[in-house]
């Protein structure tokens, strides 16, 4: 959120790199204008792919986080013996098993995974404001050459 506001700009994750198609494609909106400053910086925060490619990374420490709070999968082995000498009646032998460790581990592999998305989630909000800012240099560069 500190990120909108210090931008005063939306951003968005998009799922899929594909072309927008759709005719409320926002980018075609702003393109079909003159530009202004902060329309350059919507663009920019919409198409860029590096930028995207960093959101990807956001969605993957958000799954890693999950991934934490669940312990390790517990094992299941069967055995069927049939002995070839009289008595012969057939066994059965049941083992499962869970890791304890695992278990143990919980909160500090939760702990750790949480740190890793406030660094992503760092890394997010300084990309999109260096994004941002570059645009507006662009911008005012081109104005300005423009202007002589």
């Amino acid at each position: 959120p500190w990120v909108v506001e210090r931008l005063g700009e939306p951003i968005a994750w998009r799922e899929s790199v594909a072309p927008v198609a759709s005719t409320h494609d926002p980018v075609r909106a702003l393109l079909e204008r003159e530009l202004s400053v902060e329309d350059a910086v919507r663009v920019a925060l919409l198409r860029n792919l590096d930028l995207q490619a960093i959101y990807e990374e956001l969605g993957v420490a958000e799954a890693d986080l999950l991934q934490a709070a669940l312990p390790a999968n517990p094992t299941l082995h069967a055995d069927v013996f049939t002995p070839d000498t009289p008595p012969s009646s057939t066994a059965l032998e049941l083992e499962f098993a869970v890791d304890l460790v695992s278990l143990l581990n919980i909160p500090a592999r939760r702990s750790i995974a949480s740190a890793e998305l406030a660094r992503t989630r760092l890394q997010v909000a300084s990309r999109v404001i260096e994004l941002a800012s570059d645009v507006r240099e662009t911008y005012f560069g081109l104005q300005g050459a423009q202007s002589r």
